[in-house]
């Protein structure tokens, strides 16, 4: 055995999406027409994602990873059914963790130039996020990486802090969902998010509540122990039972059952697929699960089927759930845990839950037994308030003291606003993340490669990043961000198209493909109309979506009809679980 080396990877990884600024109405049955299959309303998706240090994008890109819309969770929610695309995964995914980095490097910059051709994605905007906050606050650093529910554990000068947020789905546990708003009570409640967990650097390393660990020569097989005395938020100690027992729960196939994400379920662990027949035939056989190994109360000992590249973050990068918390008598029962805990978790983490009220607001005290988190700091602050704040009068909230925090502003005017009261500072970062269209590749109008990439030079990015950034953002050309080691504008200017706003390129490309203007001005083909039907998370992107395609009809052949749905709504479209 020998200690792994930990190599800092900036990779892409979408952790959690944002829909909007502030909760909209559902529009539905209004501007939106059913016009795909299986009860499929919407050609696309405009909302924000999130980008963590390592991917394995298996998970969210993979055609392996769709279900028929309506019966399953979609992780690859864009749809996309690509050879090439699951090529190039897979290199990536099975480049070796420590002797395989250009590998993996070649395999991810041809993977961005895949993608910037078939577009199942148009990036509309990058930009710098704010966080402004009450200059009481101190110590209070955060990064791309180390976000507020981090940095609050080591900051001072509040006894209660109140985190302005959009919304909240109540989903506190991971595996449902994919809200960052959610994701944020998760990081309070458990801490880091696993065995593994990022620094305030970047770096990945073991998380506060493991002492040590190693891994084979050839990394597959990887050894925990657990330091002894961490507890739960509720007294109980955390053990390495407690970390199999989270395995066994993700594993269960009644997890799949109770609308669980796929991207959860640990694939790579020898002996998974065996633990899951076994509940499938009648009673769960721990003993299946050979991958999983309890050595005793404070050491477990995992064998992985394949060394991944990203093996240490997808693997172990689960949080950790308490087994007496979650299972009556050691039976696991996910639909339970789902109808009645979802919203109110135990964790080991600094904080621990004492109200949530739905649509409004998470309370949060001191977790007592906490010892300190990745860098030891334990809280002083001894309450976290995250309340849903209107969009409109967020800015207001902050000035006035109301709330002392707005995590990610990208709004030029609230920016401005902040800087401008010396009661208020803030930190700027580049996001590690972007704002995108996400398209439905496999059915309805943009199915077709020629329509999504007339749709990038028919959209005037710029002028949209003006209106729904201001001076805060710039435009991208695909799902990355140059934050990460292994890609530079320098590489991007060179190598990936720019879809500026043309209108003769629009023409171009769908009269090459065989479209032509019907008597209303739009493309048509084959019975199909070059028109196209985006769901928003807000007007915050309606509007500005909607002014900068106003004449595009005339200018360009297409229709667009952008509507404002609620973003829980907008994440079961997106994930392919919406039933009508």
């Amino acid at each position: 055995m020998k200690k792994i080396l930990v190599l800092c990877l900036s990779l892409l990884l979408a952790t959690g999406l944002v829909g909007c600024d502030k909760k909209a109405p559902v529009t539905e049955g209004d501007t939106a027409t059913t016009t795909l299959p299986d009860g499929r309303i919407y050609n696309g998706f405009a909302m924000a994602t999130s980008l963590t240090p390592q991917f394995d994008g298996y998970s969210n890109w993979h055609s392996d990873m769709i279900q028929p819309f309506g019966e399953g969770t979609s992780s690859n929610g864009a749809r996309f059914v690509n050879e090439k695309n699951d090529e190039l995964l897979m290199e990536m995914r099975n480049a070796n963790p420590l002797t395989g980095k250009d590998a993996y490097q070649a395999a991810y910059l041809e993977w961005v130039t895949l993608m910037n051709e078939e577009l199942p994605v148009i990036p509309l905007y990058a930009n710098d996020y704010h966080d402004l906050y009450n200059a009481k606050l101190e110590g209070f650093e955060t990064t791309p990486l180390w976000q507020w529910p981090e940095a609050i554990v080591s900051a001072t000068g509040l006894e209660t802090f109140v985190a302005g947020n959009t919304s909240f789905s109540g989903e506190f546990y991971e595996g449902w969902g994919n809200s960052a708003y959610d994701n944020n009570i998760r990081k309070l409640v458990f801490g880091g998010t696993g065995l593994m967990s990022v620094t305030n650097t970047g770096d990945l390393d073991k998380n506060f509540f493991v002492d040590e660990y190693s891994t084979s020569e050839d990394m597959k097989t990887w050894n925990f122990k657990l330091k002894e005395g961490i507890k739960f938020s509720d007294g109980v100690e955390l053990t390495a039972n407690d970390v199999a027992f989270t395995y066994y729960f993700y594993s269960d196939p009644t997890f799949a059952s109770a609308s669980g994400s796929d991207a959860y379920v640990p694939i790579n662990l020898v002996g998974q697929d065996a633990y899951t027949a076994s509940c499938e035939a009648g009673a769960c056989d721990t003993a299946a699960f050979t991958g999983v190994n309890v050595i005793n109360d404070y050491e477990i000992e995992f064998t992985v089927n394949e060394a991944l590249f990203t093996t240490a973050s997808t693997d172990f990068s689960r949080y950790i759930i308490p087994a007496h918390y979650n299972s009556v008598d050691g039976v696991i029962n996910v639909e339970d845990v789902k109808a009645n805990l979802i919203s109110k978790p135990i964790g080991a983490g600094p904080y621990k839950i004492t109200e949530y009220v739905e649509g409004q607001f998470v309370r949060l005290a001191i977790n007592e037994y906490f010892t300190g988190d990745i860098h030891g700091d334990v809280p002083t602050i001894e309450n976290v308030i995250v309340q849903v704040v209107p969009d409109e009068t967020s800015i207001d909230m902050l000035i006035a003291g109301e709330i002392d925090l707005l995590a990610g502003m990208v709004q030029e005017d609230v920016i401005d606003a902040a800087k401008a009261d010396s009661n208020l500072t803030f930190n700027n970062y580049p996001r590690h993340g972007y704002g995108h269209i996400t398209f439905q590749t496999d059915e309805g109008i943009t199915r077709h490669t020629a329509i999504r990439q007339a749709i990038g030079y028919a959209l005037d990015r710029e002028t949209f990043v003006g209106l729904f950034l201001g001076s805060y953002g710039s435009v991208t050309q695909g799902p990355y961000s140059t934050n990460y080691w292994m890609i530079d504008d320098a590489w991007v200017e060179e190598n990936l198209t720019n879809y500026s706003y043309d209108p003769a390129k629009v023409s171009e490309i769908l009269e090459a493909d065989g479209w032509v203007k019907g008597t209303d001005g739009v493309y048509a083909k084959d019975g199909e109309r070059a028109s196209v039907n985006i769901a928003c998370g807000s007007t915050d992107w309606t509007d500005p979506l909607n002014i900068i395609t106003a004449n595009s009809i005339e200018e360009t052949g297409i229709e667009f009809k952008f509507n404002s749905i609620d973003f829980a709504v907008l994440q079961d479209h997106y994930y392919g679980i919406y039933k009508g």
